[in-house]
């Protein structure tokens, strides 16, 4: 018995050690996700825009944020999964509102979130998340704010 410890101690070991390290691990694991929120919100803005010709000369996919503009139409998407639901909406820039940035914070962690007010009767207000990137959700709250009325 005495000599397997040594052996099952080693093998421990050199498993532990293959493992990537916790910053590697979470950009990766983060990585996955926006490219599979990226993905559904590429999706999600095919079938709502179907017919419409809107083309996205900006959109934040890629960075895990459910909003794209087509300027050049003057219309504005936006989506947010709700309750494990992706809703989304297809507006023109007429119709946006008001748009405020702002921060929860949990334990030292900060997630940040731009929230946009629109007029719409279905779904008024629309929270986009940004994670724990600030820069993000400044970025996101220019956009909006230079498309404004």
């Amino acid at each position: 018995m005495l000599f397997w410890l040594p052996i099952f101690f080693i093998f421990v070991l050199f498993a532990v050690s293959s493992f990537p390290v916790a910053s590697r691990m979470r950009n990766w694991l983060v990585g996955c996700w926006r490219a599979h929120v990226a993905g559904v919100l590429t999706r999600e803005l095919r079938r709502r825009a179907a017919g419409t010709g809107f083309t996205a000369d900006k959109d934040f996919f890629p960075r895990g944020v459910g909003l794209a503009l087509d300027r050049a139409r003057g219309l504005l998407f936006l989506a947010e999964c709700d309750g494990g639901v992706m809703r989304s909406v297809l507006l023109p820039v007429s119709a946006l509102r008001a748009v405020r940035g702002g921060d929860s914070g949990d334990d030292g962690v900060y997630d940040h979130f731009v929230d946009v007010t629109v007029q719409d009767r279905g779904k008024p207000s629309w929270r986009l998340l940004c994670g724990e990137d600030s820069t993000l959700a400044a970025e996101v709250a220019q956009v909006l704010e230079t498309v404004r009325p």
